[in-house]
């Protein structure tokens, strides 16, 4: 059994503007969006050199990042094109924002806020105003994970900032605390030991912090 690394997307105009943007197909990476997702390809390669699958969400900028990531991997550890597989899962999206997508308003983001701290502390019923629940997501994703568990080598999962934090809140022995203080950027990722069940399973690296390490 090897590791899980979940990455956030890089950057998009969505990003820059500050637009709650949850639904596919969404925006596209923006030009800074594209060099970090070359930059985080070679910075895979060091963090690790068994990468045996890709897979990202139905989203344009999971899509675009994970090409780029790939053949930035493959090019840096001199890895034929082609030879680790990508494929796409509707499942990896992002939580649905509801009745504030689209928006850039300050109220809109506080609500997300709220939102996500209930999810960090782990409440699975909270949500954005008519958006998906923290368990909802949960349902969708943890079979995908624990699926890709099953088998050996490091496995890369590009996916969505909140989807990313609550399936790793709910999947590993990370707390509150450490979640809200350590925030994914555009190209981060969360490392994870899934030795045993979900709900078990063990954070390694949150943006590149160990918990308890501080």
């Amino acid at each position: 059994m090897g590791r899980l690394i979940l990455m956030r997307h890089g950057r998009t105009f969505a990003n820059a503007a500050k637009v709650l943007d949850t639904r596919p197909p969404g925006a596209e990476l923006s030009v800074i969006g594209r060099t970090q997702a070359d930059d985080a390809g070679r910075s895979l390669a060091t963090l690790s050199r068994d990468i045996r699958t890709v897979t990202c969400s139905i989203a344009i900028r999971t899509q675009q990042t994970a090409v780029a990531v790939l053949k930035s991997y493959e090019e840096t550890l001199g890895i034929a094109p082609g030879t680790i597989p990508l494929s796409i899962n509707a499942d990896l999206r992002e939580i649905d924002a509801g009745s504030i997508e689209g928006n850039t308003d300050s109220h809109s983001h506080d609500l997300y806020t709220h939102a996500l701290h209930g999810w960090m502390n782990g409440d699975r019923s909270a949500a954005m105003p008519d958006g998906e629940t923290a368990g909802q997501v949960v349902e969708r994703m943890r079979p995908i994970l624990e699926e890709l568990a099953t088998h050996d080598g490091d496995h890369l999962i590009v996916s969505h900032g909140a989807a990313m934090r609550i399936v790793t809140r709910f999947g590993t022995n990370v707390t509150a605390d450490f979640a809200l203080q350590h925030y994914i950027d555009n190209t981060s990722t969360i490392v994870i030991d899934p030795t045993g069940e979900y709900g078990q399973w063990k954070l390694i690296t949150w943006a590149g912090a160990e918990l308890g390490a501080e």
